[in-house]
């Protein structure tokens, strides 16, 4: 195992010399393959999950965090990947006003590229393992409460007057708001 000097410098190296010195048996193909380009590693995190029948959106959205995570921390390769940048850009968003919510959804999304990573053998170990979800409680951007009063006849007589949302008709819609108020439920509950 190479000391700290040499970790370094190898991470320091474009792919195309990793690629030379794993060929000469100087390095293992694992540290090779962590200098592929950042950006063709994250396609095959997307092209695994979707390979996996994740839900599309879901894996677009996850793609997107990690790649404007990266792409703004200015990680070209896996190696450049690190704790402090990924901390570093997560605090500046917060200062931005960035919701801690979004935020937290940043976070999973690149330790889960990471933790893909370990298991493929491109990463030896999660930079981002320490990494903590920040207290979504703190900052409540939308109160949710029950509608009141006049609020239930307002919403379905709303839902008949438009398109199509979510996929459903405002007919089919209307019957699933009805039966949703009737048993308090929640959209994400039926």
């Amino acid at each position: 195992r190479p000391d700290a000097t040499m970790e370094k410098w190898l991470a320091s190296l474009p792919a195309e010399r990793m690629e030379q010195l794993a060929g000469f048996g100087l390095i293992d193909e694992e540290r090779a393959g962590a200098a592929r380009k950042l950006a063709n590693i994250v396609g095959d995190w997307r092209n695994v999950m979707e390979g996996r029948g994740r839900n599309r959106q879901h894996v677009r959205a996850s793609f997107a965090m990690v790649s404007l995570i990266f792409r703004e921390c200015g990680f070209k390769s896996i190696n450049d990947i690190t704790f402090p940048l990924v901390r570093n850009w997560l605090t500046m968003r917060k200062s931005d006003g960035k919701g801690l919510r979004r935020l937290n959804a940043h976070l999973v999304a690149a330790k889960s590229f990471c933790l893909w990573a370990v298991a493929e053998g491109i990463l030896q170990a999660n930079p981002l393992a320490g990494l903590v979800r920040y207290n979504e409680a703190l900052d409540v951007r939308h109160k949710r409460r029950a509608l009141v009063g006049d609020e239930p006849g307002r919403l379905l007589a709303a839902t008949d007057k438009t398109g199509f949302h979510h996929g459903l008709s405002p007919q089919v819609r209307r019957l699933v708001y009805a039966v949703a108020l009737g048993a308090g439920l929640r959209w994400s509950e039926i």
